[in-house]
């Protein structure tokens, strides 16, 4: 599954890819409200691919913060040790 993808995917495919058990995953989409998934019926359930991913990137852990948030208040980057000895 790429974020290229767009559609819907079965449970059993998203668990697969998740390496979770299919019905671990049901109890979270029933529980997580804010989980992108698609009820057909109380039997059917299908998750849109682009917006599955982009709920996964949301609630990872430890990624990198945004590139403007290692900018100084003036915009710039912040200087290293070769630019404080460059003005040496």
């Amino acid at each position: 599954m790429t974020d290229q993808d767009d559609g819907y995917i079965s449970p059993a495919e998203l668990a697969a890819f998740l390496g979770i058990h299919r019905k671990t995953l049901l109890k979270l989409a029933k529980k997580e409200p804010s989980m992108p998934a698609l009820r057909i019926s109380s039997e059917t359930i299908r998750f849109p691919k682009r917006r599955v991913l982009a709920w996964l990137a949301s609630r990872e852990q430890g990624r990198p913060g945004p590139r403007s948030a290692h900018k100084s208040a003036h915009g710039s980057a912040p200087s290293g040790p070769s630019s404080m000895a460059a003005g040496t």
